[in-house]
């Protein structure tokens, strides 16, 4: 493999860990998000008075 196709290879492997990276990123600020969103509705239950 000559220099230019190395340093391509190069590349698409650094491309392709910081993909990997943001989706795990992606998938913790999901589960976060949801935890988040069944804590409020679990507050709501709570404090709901109704009318």
């Amino acid at each position: 493999m000559n220099k230019r196709m190395k340093k391509k290879w190069s590349r698409i492997e650094k491309l392709e860990n910081k993909v990997a990276r943001l989706t795990a990123k992606n998938i913790l600020l999901t589960d976060a998000l949801r935890n988040h969103a069944n804590n409020i509705i679990d507050l709501d239950d709570i404090v709901w008075v109704p009318t």
